[in-house]
């Protein structure tokens, strides 16, 4: 079963399928491990999180999980969260808890509408208090500006939520004069140097609102030919020298809405740089100097890989 992960092209859920059966049954089955008895999954400090397990079910997704007792015990979880009001403070919470109960709904034949419910209440007291001046979306109450990043993640929420969204002129502003003379994007307008995550959010936030056509999409292809390192990978900034395994993902995911052919990248080098961080018993560590697999990194590698299929196609030999 495929279906749109939201911020992922359909073609590169789809592409998933073209990886070797028995490499995605590791990791499968280390997911399968890794579920606590509350139905939720950690992050790497071995507890149940509602970050970690919203990773978990875009993994669960991603790969073709469709055991119907996992997907239970995960909405039993999130009911649990749902009833404790210190849960859902920020984006990052409700863009966790919307995507784990949208791909819920998919795979349980319960009825969640009160989830559903619920989170819309919740979302719109977030979206409400976290807009700001500039169009965009603050981090926190006290922040006085709107951050590129959770301004992705209020645009990802309401359409999941089918709440409405402000004016998107304005959104589309917001996010252009965010872009930098490097062909990258900031996270706040006082910064100066552009971030491969930062970018990767307004690709993903423009597409989803049909506005790509007013940002340099030439000069984002440029960036991105900068944070790409000799292993490969993509590291977090033209500053930084390491690669690492979530700005190689975020940088494939935003070069699959470009659309030109023959991209100045060696797919192949890419490639064997994500599976170097693949564990063989299961899980992806982030970077080369980490030494523990998490669900976010392994979801990361697994998208990266699908992705890096789509993009091969695309090359004229």
């Amino acid at each position: 079963m495929f279906f749109n992960l939201p911020g992922i092209p359909l073609r590169i859920l789809t592409a998933v399928q073209k990886l070797p059966f028995s490499f995605l049954d590791v990791h499968r089955d280390w997911l399968g491990r890794l579920q606590q008895d509350d139905g939720g999954f950690p992050g790497r400090s071995g507890s149940s999180s509602l970050y970690y397990s919203a990773f978990a079910a875009r993994l669960l997704a991603l790969i073709g999980c469709s055991h119907a007792s996992q997907w239970e015990r995960l909405v039993t979880y999130l009911k649990r969260e749902l009833r404790d009001d210190r849960s859902i403070k920020t984006l990052v919470d409700l863009d966790s808890a919307v995507a784990l109960y949208a791909l819920a709904t998919l795979f349980v034949e319960d009825d969640l509408s009160d989830v559903g419910t619920a989170l819309c209440q919740i979302g719109r007291v977030l979206l409400s208090g976290l807009q700001r001046e500039d169009g965009g979306f603050a981090k926190t109450p006290q922040s006085a500006m709107g951050s590129t990043y959770h301004t992705y993640l209020a645009i990802l929420a309401a359409r999941l939520l089918e709440l409405p969204l402000p004016d998107q002129d304005r959104l589309t502003r917001f996010f252009a004069e965010r872009q930098q003379s490097d062909g990258g994007f900031v996270e706040l307008p006082f910064l100066r140097k552009s971030g491969t995550n930062p970018t990767a959010a307004a690709v993903v936030a423009l597409a989803q609102l049909e506005r790509l056509a007013a940002i340099d999409l030439n000069r984002v292809r440029q960036f991105f030919a900068s944070v790409q390192r000799p292993d490969g990978g993509f590291a977090a900034s033209a500053h930084v020298g390491e690669s690492d395994l979530l700005s190689t993902c975020s940088a494939l995911i935003s070069l699959s809405y470009l659309h030109e052919k023959n991209l100045p990248f060696d797919w192949n080098q890419t490639e064997n740089y994500c599976l170097s961080l693949a564990n063989p018993s299961g899980g992806f560590f982030g970077h080369h100097r980490d030494d523990q697999r998490d669900v976010e990194y392994t979801f990361y590698g697994i998208l990266s890989l699908a992705a890096l299929q789509m993009l091969k196609q695309r090359v004229i030999r």
